[in-house]
């Protein structure tokens, strides 16, 4: 397949220019999966001779999950993503490419660079081993596209000033946090600040997760304003399944509480 030269030579006359690329049933569906992470051809030739024509150039991906933007990327000024959306996607797609409506959306998974990242599709581990660089944010240490949480929108925020109501607290507790976000934009938006837990001291031999999130608050803010979210975080949910006991435990030692826009930040 080749792209529409006709419509990649007309895309020079406009102010700005949106690529709509995604996948079908015929990508992947129940019982038959995706063999790549690359879009479905010539989507990737389109996007980048539209965007070698048009320096506004944005792309939207309406794709059954990640896909390996690396070729593409580099060129163009903005990419908007969703899941497979309903009967009114062309009207919200419009409301938020036009600024109408502000996206506060947030990455459910981490988006890897290309299928050299990823195991064999019948492997399921996720932990790291020698043959292999582990799966999803929690384990996953090579450069990724966009990683898990990641989200951007038409403002700009800033996380700050976290606080623990205890350092001490038992396996059947709960530890209470609060800390700060401000819009540090021109434009009202919303933010989703992400809480990770993680394991610092743990021995190596335990493979526990680099971190894991384990909640999140919304907030919706008037551009330079500040508030206050409040986090409650049960001690239970921090436990891990000991194969011996068979049961799950909280292991006696120290946990850590971080504040971020996304798995990397």
């Amino acid at each position: 397949h080749r792209p529409n030269a006709d419509s990649i030579a007309r895309s020079a006359g406009y102010d700005a220019a949106i690529v709509y690329g995604g996948t079908d049933e015929s990508t992947a569906k129940e019982e038959q999966d995706r063999p790549s992470l690359q879009l479905p051809a010539p989507q990737t030739d389109l996007i980048n001779g539209v965007a070698a024509r048009n320096p506004n150039t944005s792309v939207y991906l309406e794709t059954v999950g990640q896909v390996d933007v690396t070729a593409f990327e580099p060129h163009v000024r903005s990419i908007l993503w969703s899941s497979y959306n309903g009967q009114r996607k062309g009207e919200a797609l419009a409301d938020v490419l036009l600024g109408r409506k502000n996206p506060s959306g947030h990455l459910p998974f981490t988006w890897y660079r290309g299928d050299d990242q990823l195991p064999p599709i019948g492997d399921y581990r996720i932990r790291p081993a020698a043959d292999t660089p582990g799966r999803t944010y929690q384990y996953f240490r090579g450069p990724v596209s966009y990683p898990f949480g990641h989200g951007l929108s038409y403002t700009s925020f800033q996380h700050g000033d976290l606080r623990l109501d205890r350092e001490q607290v038992a396996p059947d507790g709960t530890v209470g946090a609060t800390a700060s976000v401000t819009n540090r934009g021109t434009t009202a938006g919303t933010d989703v600040a992400q809480l990770y837990a993680t394991t610092p001291s743990a021995p190596a031999e335990a493979q526990r997760p680099a971190q894991r999130l384990i909640t999140s608050q919304k907030v919706s803010l008037q551009p330079g304003e500040t508030k206050q979210v409040r986090f409650r975080v049960n001690v239970a949910d921090l436990a891990f399944f000991d194969e011996q006991a068979n049961r799950f435990q909280v292991p006696e030692g120290e946990y850590g509480l971080r504040l971020a826009a996304s798995s990397d930040d």
